[in-house]
């Protein structure tokens, strides 16, 4: 029987870089090997492609770790049950979330011709998913302000994009400077969520700010190894929203603080939906949203204005 009570996880140990240097097809070996080889094939052949590629191998270092000993075909659902809710006694988000990765990984594997039984986590239930409301309120973007404000130019830049544009924080992470163009003052994200491009105007009172930040390299917001990490931005965020008095707020609030101010103020749905969030609903009014980016501009536009309090 599986034990609940799995090893202390190592969140320092890195799962890319120790691949052996063989042609996939080549790599029968790893269905007679264990689970933690496979996991290196996977983040260096796919998670490594993501936007969020720091984050998700973050979560695979911290959580995944108990499934090690296995190999791909010793893997039931069982086995996925018991890890899965022993994440959930933490977190059900984190759960689903690794259950989502875990679910992947299978499919990966399967494609590369290294499983070929039935994915042990696609029938594993998860978490209801709790649908956040909170966004931060017209009483509390002062104080929101202020904190910002005490904040290094870059820092205030970051969360203001996510806040003024809707932006989620991976795609605020990975922004590079040749996604902005100054003369249409727009942002072109090349990969989304969604699996597609999104050209999504910014409010020219930031798009100014974020040009006049320093270019260390590709990325707008930089580090020495490339961008910021997630690690950072909750960090900072930590110290705002304490500073704030807002310590339920999240960064992805943000981004629901952007478009429930839109939807108060009475913007078009198609506009938030399709135009800000990039979201695939509203098909038949979104393409006049994606070929005419001006009621999206004029949208967020007012809308920092009311947020910053310009005129």
């Amino acid at each position: 029987m599986l034990s609940a009570n799995y090893p202390k996880m190592d969140l320092g140990r890195s799962l890319v870089g120790k691949i052996p240097s063989v042609p996939l097809a080549c790599a029968s070996f790893i269905r007679e090997d264990s689970m933690e080889q496979f996991i290196e094939t996977f983040c260096q052949h796919h998670v490594s492609q993501l936007t969020v590629a720091k984050e998700q191998m973050g979560t695979i270092r911290r959580y995944f770790p108990p499934l090690h000993r296995y190999t791909l075909a010793e893997i039931t659902p069982l086995i996925v049950t018991a890890w899965f809710h022993n994440i959930g006694k933490h977190s059900h988000s984190q759960a689903n979330k690794c259950l989502s990765i875990l679910r992947t990984m299978f499919e990966r594997a399967r494609e590369w011709r290294l499983f070929t039984g039935e994915n042990p986590a696609q029938h594993v239930r998860k978490y209801p998913r709790q649908e956040r409301e909170r966004f931060v309120t017209p009483e509390e973007m002062p104080r929101l302000q202020w904190a910002l404000s005490r904040e290094y130019e870059d820092t205030q830049c970051f969360f203001l994009l996510c806040l003024l544009v809707g932006c989620r924080r991976g795609e605020a992470l990975t922004v590079k400077w040749a996604d902005l163009d100054a003369a249409r003052s727009t942002w072109r994200k090349p990969l989304t969520k969604t699996k597609r491009t999104h050209l999504v105007p910014i409010p020219r009172t930031l798009l100014d700010r974020l040009l006049a930040l320093p270019r260390r390299n590709e990325y707008v917001f930089a580090s020495d190894k490339g961008h910021w990490s997630p690690t950072l931005t909750f960090n900072r965020w930590a110290m705002i929203r304490r500073i704030a008095g807002l310590p339920d707020v999240t960064i992805h609030d943000l981004r629901r603080t952007c478009c429930s101010w839109l939807a108060i103020h009475g913007e078009n749905m198609a506009v938030i939906s399709k135009g800000v969030l990039n979201h695939t609903t509203l098909a038949n009014t979104g393409i006049y949203t994606r070929l005419n980016v001006s009621p999206v501009m004029q949208a967020l536009e007012a809308n920092s204005v009311r947020m910053l309090g310009e005129r």
